[in-house]
Order: structure tokens, then C-alpha cells, then sequence
């Protein structure tokens, strides 16, 4: 069971600020009844251009058995439209909306950080998740320790993937509830905030850059040292070793993190094109083996394509976040590599009649095309599964007197390749995921 410590207050703020209405957190409790403590929510904001994407990642969260999300509505037509799906939608309007704060696609993560820090200070533990970051395991082993629970990036900010190896990704991590994690988040929102003051019309809004430079100035120390380059293909692809670190020293302020292995909660993910989708009976190619593996390790899946993709892929790497170039790209992308599970006649089903009333969820399942099944078949993959399975159960079971877990085999299945394997690995540029992530 995760620990929560509910946040205490010095001078009361006003209510607006700092609480949540009473119907917003009733929907939150429900979902994190859901949960492994009863008190840990995920959230995934979107607005109703998103709307087919979001349906995408719930239908794949349910079906991973993740029920403890929800749907942070952006705007009054999606919460509309999720909640004529029927009773019991996990859905809520951001209250800034209810107050006509406009959303877009500059302020859209900053609301998003300001919503995550009144949740906090309701006692909740957030998990805040992308869109497009597809839970396709319950990642509730994952979140066992630490304050703050990262998957890891390569990218921005550059001057702290310099010194750690890698940086905190904002499209999947985890503040526990606590009076420092609350007060941490407090400090991100208030450097967004500073920030949109002198750059209002210009700057889109990230959380990703100021969770990682505030930790930074804490001060970490990394229990294994500099983590691993993206150019390290072992580390990056195979190994089941996460990297634990402290902020802030042994001060009353300090934070305990942990970075996933990429392996559970993927950013480097090979672009499958039709001709790698092997003939029924023949035998897969290299990038669908690597592609497989990923599936049968991974809890989540949050895929950024490399800088030589399709046009339509890469949409999701160039084009502005919410332009609907952006969201074509992230449906083409998700569809090429078998992760789309929504029905394409999902807008013609019927809707649930009256007067009985329907439940969301049975609304929920009639939109899964249930003839998709993700790559990772029972044929090839299934022994895949099965190890990397028992690899993450057995890093998320270690004790806390091992911070970083096992030291698990870095190639899983790797005895006996033979060296023309290897060759033509090296031939395909694809395999090795280049560009800032």
C-alpha cells in the first residue's frame, strides 16, 4: 500500500484557489477507490479535439483492468460528450473552464500542473499521463517507491539530460501525496506562472522544463551515478534497472525519485511500416522483434517517433501540439503500430436509452474493436511477455534496501545469436532511435 500524508496549511488561501469543487473530487475519489491504496488517481486532460485519442487510451486502459483514471475535460464538449456515454463517466471539467479561463495550446499544461497541485492538496496522489501515453499494463507496481516516479527523456531541458543522462518526462510520472511533493508541485506552478507573465503570447507552457531544473537546483545524487545515454541501445532497450536518486540532500525538504527503466514506460519506440508486419507463418523481422519486446515489457508506452519517419509520424514530432496536423499524426502513428482500439463507426452506435440508465463502462466497451489485437501475439510474443513480466514484478517486489532493484540480465533471450543478427542490426538505422526525445 502506498503511505499519504495529508497536507497541512499555514494561512488559509481562498477556496477558489485551493479547493476543488465538491462534485470535481467526488468523481476523483471514485476513480482512486479504483486504486491499489484507494488513493491515487491518473489524469489525462484533453479538449474535444483529442476526443477520439483519449477514448483510444481509455479503451486501452481498461483493458489493461486500470480503472482508477480520469478524464480531465478541457472544455464543456468533451466532458458532454463522455458523459452521454452514461452513469458513472470518469470525467470532470477543469474548473477553470467552468470560470471562462479560455484554453489553448499555449496555457493548456500549465491548466494542467494547476490541476494536478489542487488534487495534491485534496490528499490525492496524481499520476499524470499524456494522451498519447498508452497504459498498456497496470503500472501500479511501477509506483511502489518514491516521491516522484518519472519515465525519462532525452531531450529537453538539455542542461539537465547533460549532467543526470536523462530527465524527467512529464507525459508519465507520479507525485505522492505529501506535504513536500505539494509543496515542490507549488513551486513548479508558480515558475509557469512567473514565466507566462513575460512570455504570454508566446510561449506554450511546460511543466517538463521547471520539474526538472527545480530538482536539479535542489541537488540530486544518483544512487548508480550519470544515468545512461540514449545512445546506450542495452541499457535503453533491455535492462529492467531503475535509477533512484535524492533532491535536496537530507534536508526536511528532501524528495526520493525514481527514473523507470525505458523498457516499462517506453519514449524510443521503432516505427513499424507495413512491409515489417510479417506473413502469417513466416518469420518476423528485426524491428517487429524489438517492437514485440517492448509490448510484452512495457506498462506504458508513450512513442515518439525518431526524425526519419513518415510525414504523418512526423506530424507528432515537428508540428504544434493541438494543431490538427499534430492529432492526425498521433492517431496515424498509433494506428501503424497496432495500438488503435477504437471503433472507426464509434460515432454511429447507438446511444444508451432512457429510461434505464446505461453504465459509461458498457458504453465504453461497445467502442473496442475487438478484432484489434496489439502485435505482441501469443505466437513470438508470448514467451517475451512471460520474461519481461517476471523481470518487472521481480524490480517492482524489491525492498527498499535496494534502491535501483536487481541487477537483472541486461538481453533477455539474447543467448545463442548469432552474428549475422547482429550485423544486420547494425544495418538498419531505424532500430537505433535517433533525435532529441
Amino acid at each position: 500500500m502506498f503511505r499519504v500524508l495529508l497536507p497541512s496549511y499555514g494561512r488559509a488561501a481562498p477556496r477558489s484557489r485551493m479547493e476543488l469543487p465538491a462534485a470535481t473530487l467526488s468523481v476523483l475519489k471514485e476513480a482512486a477507490a479504483h486504486s491499489a491504496d484507494s488513493r491515487t488517481v491518473a489524469l489525462v486532460f484533453a479538449t474535444h479535439d483529442f476526443a477520439e485519442l483519449v477514448l483510444n487510451w481509455c479503451l486501452t486502459a481498461v483493458r489493461a483492468g486500470v480503472r482508477w483514471f480520469t478524464v480531465v475535460a478541457m472544455d464543456a464538449e468533451l466532458q458532454a460528450l463522455l458523459e452521454r456515454g452514461g452513469v458513472g463517466a470518469p470525467v470532470v471539467l477543469l474548473p477553470r473552464a467552468q470560470q471562462v479561463v479560455p484554453i489553448t495550446k499555449l496555457n493548456i499544461i500549465g491548466e494542467r500542473q494547476r490541476f494536478g497541485v489542487q488534487v495534491l492538496a485534496a490528499g490525492l496522489s496524481v499520476v499524470h499521463a499524456d494522451a498519447d501515453a498508452l497504459f498498456v499494463r497496470d503500472p501500479t507496481p511501477l509506483l511502489a517507491e518514491g516521491d516522484i516516479v518519472a519515465s525519462r527523456i532525452w531531450g529537453k531541458p538539455l542542461s539537465v539530460v547533460r549532467k543526470w543522462g536523462a530527465g524527467v518526462c512529464t507525459g508519465f510520472y507520479f507525485l505522492r501525496a505529501s506535504n513536500r511533493t505539494l509543496a515542490f508541485a507549488r513551486r513548479v506552478q508558480r515558475a509557469v506562472a512567473a514565466k507566462v507573465r513575460s512570455h504570454a503570447d508566446t510561449w506554450q507552457q511546460s511543466d517538463q522544463y521547471f520539474v526538472n531544473t527545480l530538482l536539479e537546483a535542489m541537488g540530486v545524487t544518483w544512487s548508480r551515478g550519470k544515468m545512461a545515454s540514449i545512445a546506450d541501445y542495452k541499457e535503453r532497450m533491455h535492462s529492467f534497472t531503475r535509477d533512484v536518486g535524492v533532491a535536496g540532500g537530507s534536508s526536511a525538504a528532501s524528495l526520493r525519485l525514481v527514473m523507470l527503466p525505458h523498457v516499462l514506460a517506453a519514449r524510443a519506440c521503432p516505427v513499424l511500416k507495413p512491409h515489417d508486419f510479417a506473413r502469417p507463418g513466416a518469420k518476423p523481422g528485426g524491428k517487429q522483434r524489438l517492437w514485440q519486446h517492448l509490448l510484452g515489457a512495457a506498462a506504458v508506452l508513450h512513442c515518439f517517433p525518431p526524425e526519419k519517419a513518415s510525414a504523418q509520424a512526423q506530424a507528432k514530432r515537428t508540428i504544434f501540439m493541438g494543431h490538427p496536423e499534430h492529432i492526425a499524426g498521433e492517431e496515424a502513428f498509433q494506428r501503424g503500430q497496432g495500438l488503435w482500439l477504437l471503433r472507426a463507426d464509434w460515432r454511429q452506435l447507438p446511444r444508451p436509452h432512457q429510461p434505464q440508465p446505461a453504465r459509461f463502462d458498457a458504453w465504453l466497451a461497445s467502442l473496442d474493436n475487438r478484432s484489434v489485437t496489439p502485435l505482441a501475439t501469443p505466437v513470438l510474443a508470448r514467451s517475451v511477455a512471460t520474461q519481461a513480466s517476471r523481470r518487472a514484478r521481480k524490480l517492482a517486489a524489491a525492498p527498499a534496501s535496494t534502491p535501483h532493484g536487481p541487477q537483472l540480465s541486461a538481453r533477455p533471450g539474447s543467448r545463442g545469436r548469432r552474428r549475422g543478427a547482429r550485423s544486420r542490426r547494425r544495418r538498419e538505422p531505424d532500430q537505433r532511435v535517433r533525435g532529441a526525445l
